[in-house]
């Protein structure tokens, strides 16, 4: 037997420069394929949160139908935007418009988004509880969502400027009033209040951007105003008022224009956040 045949013979392993070779290309490949899968579960984690928003908008339209049309208000009770209790005792009683879909959504799993995080550090929980089964008041127990209810005030809703979750004016809005209802927001990803919304003062959003994104006269705190926020990604999921639910870049939501009210009254909106008695 020769010198070659016996030295295959006792080779039975890898030499270190091949076990090097192995290491560095399995290095290689999780370096690739990592954000790849990263990205994916982030997209998994943004359909279930569309998911939520599409069984939410079917429980607000049937909330709707059995209520003469008219849209479920953001926050019902005296000064009901304060924390939701329901210890308050007749007329004190407060809770949010969650509270008035959940007999239709059942669960309370669908006001949860997977990727809510309390960014702004104020106690947000993302998870829903019905204001029955509180033990007093509670303001961190809205969910992930909130309703868009901007241009609440008064003279806006006089002058072409409706609100979605207003609780001014003469009863509220119908779904049949909605003039724009697929291109008005009507609920959307949240900062961990019940509702984004900005004062009657500033028909044009402020906004936090950085590694916070967030919109609404709550941005970058957490006051009663709220705020909607950027989670996923680049991305916020929105629930329009038709029903559907799609995502968009806040660059593309928070585009204005300058528009003229039937009476005559000219602002500068953001057209997607606001109810329009005129074209867009």
């Amino acid at each position: 037997m020769d010198q070659a045949t016996i030295a295959n013979k006792c080779r039975t392993g890898f030499t270190l420069i091949e076990l090097l070779v192995v290491i560095a290309i399995i290095a290689i490949l999780a370096a690739i394929l990592f954000p790849v899968f990263a990205k994916v579960r982030e997209k998994a984690r943004q359909t279930t949160c569309l998911s939520n928003l599409k069984q939410i908008g079917l429980g607000l339209i049937q909330y709707s139908e059995d209520n003469d049309e008219f849209l479920a208000k953001a926050w019902m009770g005296n000064n009901g935007y304060e924390p939701s209790d329901p210890t308050g005792g007749p007329g004190n009683i407060k809770y949010k418009w969650m509270d008035e879909i959940y007999p239709y959504v059942k669960s309370t799993g669908v006001y949860h988004c997977p990727d809510f995080a309390d960014d702004l550090s104020v106690g947000a929980t993302g998870q829903f509880v019905p204001y029955q089964q509180l033990s007093g008041a509670d303001a961190t127990h809205y969910g992930s969502y909130a309703m868009c209810a901007a241009y609440w005030d008064n003279a806006y809703n006089g002058y072409g400027f409706s609100t979605v979750g207003s609780t001014q004016g003469s009863g509220g809005l119908t779904l049949n009033s909605l003039t724009h209802p697929s291109t008005t927001a009507w609920i959307a990803d949240g900062a961990g209040c019940y509702q984004f919304d900005w004062s009657d003062g500033n028909p044009v959003p402020t906004g936090t951007p950085g590694s916070v994104q967030d919109w609404g006269s709550g941005a970058g705190s957490w006051p009663t105003d709220g705020s909607l926020s950027v989670r996923h990604t680049t991305f916020v999921n929105i629930l329009w008022c038709d029903g559907h639910a799609k995502s968009m870049t806040l660059s593309n939501l928070m585009t204005t224009k300058t528009v003229t009210s039937a009476q005559g009254v000219t602002e500068t909106i953001s057209p997607y956040l606001v109810v329009q008695d005129y074209g867009m």
